[in-house]
């Protein structure tokens, strides 16, 4: 039986700023009900109390692979996108996990990576549809075609 995912913080401090879910007329835009992902601003200050010129986001899960790396205007900027290389059990479904992570200034990854946990992926920032410097990250579960199996997320 292989071992669950672990999903660690892509950044740290980690401070939510909207929920996933989260009801808001602007995301009927892209076709959702809700929120779908969960949206994350770096703190302005590192630990030593240095202001953050750049703002990293890490890889937060390992033995997974790159599977998209693009630019989506009107959606996450510059996004990537990574699936699980092994199915696992997540809430009550066996399958693959997909994770997105957007709104990047530069992605530091191409596809077929395979990111360590704690690798630096990208550079947060603003792009696409976005009011401020944040990262948004979308999980998804994935059946063995890839495809979502929560159709409205």
């Amino acid at each position: 039986m292989p071992s669950p995912i672990r999903l660690y913080w892509p950044f740290k401090p980690f401070k939510v700023t909207q929920a996933w879910g989260s009801l808001n007329p602007a995301y009927i835009h892209f076709g959702f009900n809700r929120h779908n992902g969960l949206d994350a601003n770096i703190g302005k200050v590192d630990y030593t109390g240095k202001p953050y010129s750049e703002y990293p986001v890490y890889s937060p899960v390992g033995d997974f692979k790159i599977t998209e790396v693009a630019y989506y205007p009107n959606g996450g900027g510059n996004q990537i996108g990574m699936v699980s290389k092994n199915k696992s059990w997540v809430g009550d479904k066996f399958c693959y996990l997909s994770i997105i992570l957007c709104h990047a200034k530069k992605i530091l990854v191409k596809v077929g990576d395979e990111p360590t946990v704690g690798e630096m992926l990208m550079i947060a920032d603003n792009t696409g549809f976005s009011t401020g410097v944040h990262t948004h990250i979308g999980v998804y579960r994935l059946d063995d075609n890839l495809q979502k199996l929560d159709q409205n997320e």
